[in-house]
Order: C-alpha cells, then structure tokens, then sequence
C-alpha cells in the first residue's frame, strides 16, 4: 500500500480578555478585549517542526504547545510578519485553564495574572501569545488593546494594589481530511502540538485504534527519507506471523501516530478479496456459533452451507460484523463495526467513561464504575480486565436491569501485565459493575473490554460431522498468517 497526502492548511484565531481588580477591596475595576493578529511566518515556523519531529524521533523534542502570555508597551500596528510585541516588557508562564479537542475546531483558554507587587509603573498597551519546541520560543499572536470603537487603550502605569488577569482564548480550525482517504484523529499533532504539547511518532496497523497506546494496536516502526519537501515514511514489512491475535485480526486502518489514519473500506489502498468454498468448522450436533475467517464482510456476499446445502439467513442462521470483537469502536468509525455502544459510569447518567475503542482505559476504581452497554445483550462472550501492574483485589459483578445483580468474583487480583477474562456466553446483561476493595491509595484498571460471541449462529445445531463452508467477499484487509503487508507514505510539507 502506498499513499500520499499534504500537509494541511489550519486557520488559528485568538482574542484576550483583560480583567483589572484593587487589591484591597478586591473588586473589577476594569474589563478589556482584545483580538489578535496571528503571525503567520512564526505559526508556519512552529509548525514546521512537526516535519523535524517525524525526521528525529524524540520524546524530548516534541512540541511544548502555549505555554507564554507577552505583555508589553509599544504602539506598532501588529502584522502577521512579526517575529515580537513592539516594545516587550516580559512573557510570563500561562496556565491552560480549559480546553476542547475536536478534529474541525479545538480551544483553550490560558491565563496570567500579573500580581500587584509586579511590574508597577509599567504601562500595558500590547499583549501576545508564544510557543515552546525544544527551548525555541515562537510568538504566534500580537494584539493592541482597543476600546468598543477600536481605539488604542492603555492599562497603567500599573500600581502596587493593582491586579491584572489576561486571558487568552485560542481558536484552531483544520480540514477534516487531510486527502488520499485519510482523516484526522481527533487529537493529532497540530491541535495537540499547539494546545497539549508532548506526545510521539510512529506509524501503525492495529485492530481496534485510537491515539493512545494499547495491547492490541501493532507498531511498526518507519524509515524516513527526505527529498525536498517530500518525505517518505517506510513501514517495516508486517510479516505473516505479527498481530494475527486469535487467529484473525483484519486492519480496520493505518495510522501516523497522533496524525491520521486511512480506514478500511477504501478501494484505492485494497480491493476486494473474495473467499469461496471456506471450511469454517464440523457440526457437533450441539454448536450454534461459527465464524468466518476474516473479522469483517460486505454485507449481502455470505453464502453459508452446511454439507453443500445453502441456508437461509435470519431463517437457518444469523450473521453478524466482527465476531469475537470488541463490541466498542470510539475513533475510528469504520463501516462494519460490530456495534457502536455507549459506555456511561451511572445508571441512566450521562458521564462518558474513558475510551480508548470501546475499552474503558486507565481507571481508578475505588470509586465504583457501572458501565452501561445500552441494552440488554445476550449475544455477549466475555468481560476482559488488563492491569500493567499488580491491581490488588477488585470486584465484578453484572445485571440487566440495574437492580438485580449478579457477583461473579468478590477478589480479582491482577498480576503485571495480566489478562483476565470472564464468560458472558447466554447471560442477559446490560451494566457491569467493578470497584476496589481498597480505598487507601489509587487502583486503576488499564482497560476494561467487553466481546461478542461468534458472528455466525445457527438457528439449529448442524449435525456431526457436517461440514461448514462459507463463501464471502471483503474489502477489510484480513490478517493472519497468510499474509503480510508492506505501506509507504509519502508527506508533502510545502
């Protein structure tokens, strides 16, 4: 697979909001606003380093994001060719007092305050914001205080009982997609690189996927090479015997980590594959369920029979996306997803937990956590608790209707890097319900999953031995030890 995409045009906006107050009575004495002019050179010079950061791997040269405010007292029109305020007197550290991570629109809001004791006599007629790479400052905004009519204004000379908060609100806007069928995850590397800081490289092929680091996404590592504004990013080959997981694991999307993703379907990257005549098991006389031997179909190409006779669907069986998936997908939305759930932590509230996919992801437990799927589903197969370190002694238990519960484990101990699964094969279930028996210090859990049973199930066991074949096409790219995939993307920065 090869692809090509560029990178993106954002549109970055601010506005200030100055609040003067007395010291002794502690009441506002005055109130401004201010708009920026964004400076567009230094903006494109910040984030220039993106590219730098894909071509030098290194936690400790990754964008910092806002993290000044400037104030100073000059009267010179701001132009989006500035490189600094007119006439500085300091840039102070800001703190993010809020923010919002959206793929079309994200904010934050910082504030610095200017105590009373601090810098008097001085007169303040300019503001600015400024952003930190690897102890390179870069002022991304310069603003002059106006009045309602857009009138020069001044705060000063400041005196010893005066204190000054500004506020600064960032605004940025990208394209939702980024082209060549890929798309922005809702925390990529302009959003967060200018609002967040931190964050890492890496190209991916995973199951289930999100921004964050987990068990089931497969990492691979890339090579870059450069040739003006181009860089190639080569993907180490995905052999056939890496991230089969049960013995399927289909790629729902490649990713740049903390930059976009291609989703699968998409044609351009994978045609369709068609499978005829598939064994998919023996019948037992007693077995219901079976599954295809690719996680995902297109709708309406199954033909399932049971020794060479056709059956009927939602008459003989019924069939279903991603047998034996995880049954929530948060950031990718692909088209076949085995269900879209709603996980909440109250009954009938409205507190999204922490998702990473579908997997509720470092969580501390000593306050209870009742996920809510939705519905009542008994179709389910298993719950599945991951602790990447010792998790002393925790409970589970799940009902259908939130009132009536059933305890399954009244002590779970999890050792480093465990697993640990629990059936939910014919149980009617809707909330599931997990604390900690401890209070004293933290206890989390790294994710909490929850599977569906087999994608296939029949409406009457097949009988022993007959055989079960299956005919299907796909335009998921199927993993297992069949295949192996190369990928190349190429990034043009101008």
């Amino acid at each position: 697979m090869k692809s090509r995409i560029k990178a993106p045009k954002i549109k970055m906006h601010n506005e200030y909001d100055i609040i003067v107050k007395d010291s002794v009575s502690g009441k506002e004495t005055q109130r401004f606003k201010a708009y920026n002019t964004v400076l567009t050179a230094q903006v494109a010079e910040y984030l220039s380093r993106i590219r730098l950061f894909t071509q030098r791997y290194s936690n400790d040269m990754h964008p910092e994001g806002i993290k000044y405010i400037n104030f100073g007292s000059g009267t010179g029109t701001p132009t989006a060719s500035d490189t600094t305020l007119s006439n500085q007197i300091a840039r102070l550290s800001a703190t993010r007092e809020s923010y919002s991570i959206t793929r079309a629109l994200s904010t934050a809001t910082y504030k610095m305050t200017i105590g009373e004791t601090s810098y008097v006599g001085e007169t303040i007629t300019e503001l600015g914001l400024t952003a930190e790479w690897y102890n390179e400052y870069y002022l991304i905004s310069h603003a002059l205080l106006k009045d309602s009519e857009g009138n020069p204004i001044s705060i000063g000379p400041k005196t010893d009982v005066q204190i000054i908060e500004i506020y600064a609100t960032v605004y940025i806007e990208l394209p939702e997609n980024i082209g060549s069928g890929w798309k922005w995850f809702k925390t990529n590397r302009y959003n967060k690189g200018l609002i967040l800081g931190g964050g890492s490289y890496g190209l991916y092929m995973p199951d289930d996927i999100c921004a964050n680091v987990y068990p089931d996404r497969i990492e691979k590592l890339i090579t870059t090479t450069s040739v003006g504004d181009v860089d190639t990013l080569t993907l180490d080959r995905l052999l056939s015997t890496q991230a089969n997981g049960d013995g399927s694991q289909d790629i729902i999307a490649v990713a740049l980590q903390e930059f976009g993703y291609i989703p699968f379907p998409n044609t351009t990257y994978f045609p369709t594959m068609s499978f005829a005549e598939q064994s998919i098991g023996t019948g037992d006389g007693t077995k219901t369920g079976f599954k295809l031997t690719t996680d995902y179909y297109k709708p309406g190409t199954e033909v399932i029979k049971v020794d060479g006779v056709a059956q009927t669907r939602n008459t003989d069986y019924t069939i279903k996306q991603g047998g034996k998936k995880n049954i929530g997908f948060n950031e990718v939305p692909i088209p076949y997803k085995p269900d879209t759930v709603v996980y909440r932590n109250t009954i009938g509230g409205d507190t999204d937990l922490i998702l990473c996919n579908g997997a509720l992801r470092d969580t501390d437990i000593r306050d209870p956590w009742i996920i809510d799927i939705g519905e009542v589903r008994d179709d389910l197969d298993y719950i599945s608790f991951y602790a990447n370190t010792n998790l002393n002694g925790f409970y589970y238990k799940y009902s259908a209707d939130g009132i009536n519960w059933t305890t399954v484990a009244n002590d779970i101990w999890l050792l480093d890097d465990a697993w640990r699964n629990y059936t939910l094969k014919g149980i009617p279930a809707r909330y599931f319900f997990i604390q900690s028996l401890y209070t004293a210090s933290s206890y989390g859990l790294d994710y909490v999953r929850i599977f569906i049973d087999d994608s296939i199930q029949f409406t009457t066991a097949p009988a022993a031995p007959a055989a079960i074949t299956a005919s299907w096409d796909t335009d998921v790219p199927p993993k297992t030890s069949d295949y192996s995939y190369d990928f190349e993307l190429e990034i043009d920065w101008s």
